[in-house]
């Protein structure tokens, strides 16, 4: 860890002494050129100076001294006052010469400062072989009156002779030496040495090389500042794009682990929907057992014969009827033998006054007896049996009913599972319509964020866009899934380029059906898609809605030379949305005209519109 962080010192440490040597660099340089042009114009000042501003006053001097001199010098001569002669000579102090010779020229009696031991450039000229390369003027006696040369300007270098005569015998020659200018290096020596001289020669270069380093000083302070603004722009471009891109690299982790989560989900309401499916036929299936169940069940009490009701009531009711039968002679058989018995006491009262006469009568009322109570026991036991019968036929009959009943309870019961099944199964069908919509929702979102993912294989939309492109537009060259990425920016696939000779358009796909509009600002905030009751955030995998992606993918475009079109051709950007949708009006009236934002509807004419854009501009 710490080698990491003496690592990142080192590299600020580094940067830090590379910037600060660039800075110096260009101060060096910037003072370098400034002096350079600092030092010529100093020179062309020098030169000015020198060469034409003295020359021309000494060239006035020269053509006034000619017009006056002569007569005073020689007047001053012929009265032999040599004193006058120095002190007219020394009244130029010495800026320029002024000598005096004999009429032949060699021999010098005066000249300019010969008294004051201060040298000057132009005393070389005293050496009579330098000064005959001087102009001069003759002294007369008498004095002349005439100036016999002059100069025609201030800018001439020659004199010219003039109209005019001097009569009178020669008697010295008045030269006239220029002083010799020093030298550039020597000036500039000057300067260094005392460069708030008084001299205005002195005072101008002092000025131009101060205006020379203040400019140095003003050329590298705005150099720095643009350069200054420069990194900072850059810095906050490359921020800007190092967020892009790192905000595309998140972007594009997330729509991966969206996609595969999609691509999971998708598996699960396909793996639920298919099971629903399943319980629904299932269920389908046992619905259809239980409604032949029930039709088995009603035939089956369709075929309860129904004169068995009637047959078994009719036998009970019959019966009862020998059983109530029976019964009545049952008691018919004991009321005859009540009376037979009491018929019986009374012959047997009688029998002791009657016994013998009696006793045959007795006897045949008691087998009458007899006879009666044995067909009072077969009674008996006929009641017997008849009881027996009834009761079993009540239970045969209340078991037919029970099972009726019971048949008709089943049938109930198979009747309310049907319905629960049938309603359970209309519910699994809708839940499982429910998940095909969810299951093509999904499809759908996936197929957007597959748009986002580079290259990849065409959605159904994007296939419209390529056939309509090839339909309208069969000269133009078409580009699918083209990288107009450069340098660090990373990769960034468009879904169409249309290149034509005039114009290049880049197209970018977006597969959201409904209303598209802006959650604030159009240019940087997000857009959504209303349908319905849903809102849908617009994926952009570079900034935060589509027209940010597509200007990015035109600025890129401009850097890219791998599509091989010609730098001047305008570049346009079109972001385009399935039939049917609708775009809010309050996008295209906020984004640059070089952009269009449409429906699959009107694709051709906006592209047809930038078409007839290109040709104006």
């Amino acid at each position: 860890m710490s080698k990491i962080k003496n690592t990142k010192t080192n590299q600020i440490v580094n940067k830090s002494k590379g910037a600060i040597v660039k800075v110096l660099a260009r101060l060096t340089a910037t003072g370098l050129i400034s002096f350079g042009i600092g030092g010529a114009v100093t020179f062309d000042r020098y030169n000015s100076y020198w060469n034409q501003t003295i020359f021309r006053v000494q060239t006035v001097d020269f053509n006034i001294l000619s017009h006056t001199l002569p007569t005073k010098l020689s007047y001053a001569l012929i009265k032999k006052q040599p004193q006058e002669v120095q002190r007219t000579l020394d009244s130029n102090y010495s800026l320029f010469g002024l000598i005096v010779t004999d009429a032949s020229g060699q021999k010098i009696i005066a000249y300019s400062g010969k008294d004051s031991g201060k040298s000057s450039s132009w005393k070389a000229a005293l050496d009579p072989q330098q000064l005959q390369n001087h102009p001069y003027d003759v002294l007369l006696d008498p004095p002349p009156v005439f100036a016999q040369w002059t100069y025609s300007n201030s800018r001439a270098t020659e004199r010219s002779a003039t109209d005019f005569t001097n009569q009178g015998r020669v008697i010295g020659r008045v030269y006239y030496v220029r002083g010799v200018r020093p030298t550039f290096q020597e000036d500039l020596m000057t300067l260094i040495s005392n460069p708030f001289s008084g001299s205005s020669r002195i005072q101008t270069y002092t000025t131009s090389l101060v205006a020379c380093f203040g400019a140095t000083l003003l050329i590298w302070s705005g150099l720095e500042f643009m350069l200054y603004k420069k990194r900072v722009d850059k810095k906050k471009r490359d921020e800007i794009e190092e967020d892009l891109m790192s905000n595309n690299q998140i972007l594009q982790s997330q729509l991966a682990q969206r996609i595969n989560e999609l691509q999971s989900l998708q598996k699960q309401r396909d793996n639920e929907r298919n099971e629903l499916m399943r319980d629904a036929e299932n269920l389908r299936s046992l619905n259809n057992r239980l409604k032949q169940e029930i039709l088995r069940l009603r035939e089956s009490i369709k075929d309860l014969p129904n004169n068995t009701d009637a047959e078994l009531q009719a036998e009970l009711e019959q019966t009862k009827l020998q059983s109530e039968q029976n019964l009545a002679k049952k008691k018919q058989y004991e009321q005859h033998i009540k009376k037979l018995t009491q018929q019986l006491q009374r012959k047997q009262l009688e029998t002791d006054v009657l016994q013998e006469q009696k006793e045959s009568q007795i006897q045949e009322l008691q087998e009458q007896i007899n006879n009666t109570e044995s067909q009072l026991a077969e009674l008996q036991n006929n009641e017997e049996n008849y009881q027996e019968t009834i009761k079993v036929l009540e239970k045969q009959l209340n078991d037919k009913n029970s099972r009726e009943i019971e048949l008709q309870k089943q049938l109930e019961s198979l009747q309310t599972s049907l319905s629960e099944y049938e309603e359970r199964e209309q519910l699994l069908e809708q839940r499982a319509e429910e998940v095909k919509a969810k299951s093509k929702d999904l499809a759908e979102e996936m197929e957007r964020y597959i748009e986002e993912t580079g290259q990849h294989p065409l959605n159904n939309f994007e296939v419209d866009i390529k056939e309509c492109l090839e339909q309208n537009f069969p000269n133009a060259r078409i580009e699918i899934q083209f990288d107009v990425g450069t340098g660090r920016q990373g990769s960034r696939f468009t879904d169409f380029i249309l290149v034509t000779e005039k114009y290049c358009v880049i197209i970018e796909a977006k597969s959201y059906t409904g209303k598209i509009k802006p959650l604030d600002n159009v240019r940087n905030s997000g857009w959504i898609c209303e349908r319905g009751s849903q809102r849908i955030h617009i994926f952009s995998c570079w900034g935060k809605n589509p027209y940010q992606q597509i200007k990015t993918y035109c600025d890129s475009l401009i850097k890219n030379k791998g599509l091989g079109i010609n730098s001047k051709l305008p570049i346009y950007g079109i972001v385009v949305f399935p039939r049917g949708s609708c775009i809010d009006n309050s996008i295209q009236s906020n984004i640059s005209a070089f952009y269009r934002v449409t429906t699959l509807d009107n694709f051709t004419m906006d592209i047809q519109e930038l078409e007839n854009q290109s040709q104006l501009n």
